[in-house]
């Protein structure tokens, strides 16, 4: 469990190519067990504390604390939502719309965003955004040059961006979830 700060799971394809897989924020659970082994690598990326949960223990857990069960389950329900927000993601054919929707993601997490100046630190370096999204380092980077140029962001240094909300949900429209 991600106590404070952020840890990256990245897997190596068998060709050698490193995929980002998931960023997991304060809240998150990672490090689930296939057959008894860790099927994929946890990085920190900045400094964390992180609590370990042991398999065995959690059910005795439930057990003496019901209401914990509940909500561990809408946590993983949650956890499932943002897989598929990131597959989603991943998928896009237009990468500028694709680090936008990354962007919006990150600027849920109010550990990173400062919404009342609209600024976003982003924990990662660009190389880890390209490994996620599946595109090039440089293709990274032409997607926030035309993020900038069209004023959807205005990038303070490499890490500090400052948003412009409604362009940016605006550029992310079209890949918006229906209404349930």
């Amino acid at each position: 469990l991600v106590l404070v700060g952020v840890v990256r799971i990245t897997h190596l394809t068998g060709d050698g190519r490193r995929q980002v897989i998931a960023f997991h924020w304060p809240g998150d659970l990672f490090g689930l067990l296939e057959q008894g082994l860790y099927i994929h690598d946890a990085e920190t990326i900045t400094p964390c504390a992180i609590a370990r949960l042991p398999l065995l223990g959690l059910g005795a857990a439930f057990q003496q604390h019901p209401d914990l069960q509940g909500r561990f389950l809408l946590k993983i329900i949650s956890d499932l939502r943002e897989s598929q927000h990131a597959a989603v993601t991943r998928g896009l054919p237009d990468v500028t719309i694709a680090v936008a929707t990354f962007l919006l993601g990150c600027s849920e997490h109010h550990e990173l965003f400062d919404a009342a100046q609209a600024i976003l630190t982003l924990p990662m370096p660009r190389g880890d955004i390209a490994d996620y999204i599946g595109a090039a380092p440089e293709t990274v980077s032409r997607a926030f040059r035309a993020l900038e140029n069209g004023g959807v962001i205005q990038r303070i240094t490499p890490k500090t961006i400052q948003l412009d909300m409604a362009r940016l949900k605006a550029r992310c429209a079209a890949t918006a979830p229906l209404p349930a």
